[in-house]
């Protein structure tokens, strides 16, 4: 047995997905990069239709005024997402493969939902802080189970979250209710997940 295969069956034992051969890494690239340009499109289409039935509705300067406000709305979010976009670059650079298989990975069971629910819910920051992470873990090694775990930990148990907005804004009384009631959902979550994988081809490596 040669070091990559001595490798890749480390990686399998761990619950991480071996490292993709050139090949591989260039059809996931290819694949990506069509998903996002029909993304793209989409979304550049709907906004321009939506654009032109605001035109035709409301005149050029109500058109002029959403453009106006968007723009400061955009200068505010970009420092942000080009942030989360380095955060996630170097996170999967930095992770180390087979210690998050081991973690994270189809092998770690109620430890590893128990974990990607605690550094979920300690997460802090919006979607561009979060989910750049999610992709950094998902690449180095963490199974379906233990990101829908972190995403729901991250959404719904946000320690920054319930510590700035709820308790202040609604008061203790609806805040830890809320916080310990919706303690072990990430985890069922989580759970349902991985049943989920088990039974339906929704990893990419199951296609």
């Amino acid at each position: 047995m040669d070091e990559r295969s001595a490798r890749e069956t480390d990686l399998r034992s761990a619950g991480a997905r071996p490292a993709a051969s050139g090949t591989d890494g260039a059809q996931f690239s290819r694949n990506r990069t069509v998903r996002f340009d029909v993304v793209f499109v989409v979304t550049i289409s709907a906004a321009v239709g939506l654009g032109l039935i605001t035109y035709w509705l409301h005149g050029s300067g109500r058109v002029a005024e959403i453009l106006s406000h968007e723009a400061l709305f955009i200068l505010r979010i970009a420092p942000l997402t080009l942030a989360g976009i380095l955060l996630g670059a170097l996170a999967r650079r930095l992770l180390p493969v087979g210690l998050i298989g081991r973690w994270l990975g189809r092998g770690s069971g109620l430890r590893g939902l128990g974990l990607a629910t605690t550094v979920g819910a300690l997460t802090p920051g919006g979607p561009f802080a979060s989910l750049p992470v999610v992709v950094a873990l998902q690449r180095a090694g963490a199974d379906a189970g233990a990101l829908v775990a972190f995403v729901t930990a991250w959404s719904m148990l946000g320690v920054y979250r319930v510590l700035v907005w709820e308790v202040p804004v609604l008061g203790l009384d609806f805040a830890v209710p809320r916080f310990f009631v919706s303690l072990p959902l990430p985890i069922l979550a989580g759970l349902l997940a991985r049943s989920l994988v088990h039974w339906l081809p929704l990893e990419p490596g199951k296609r």
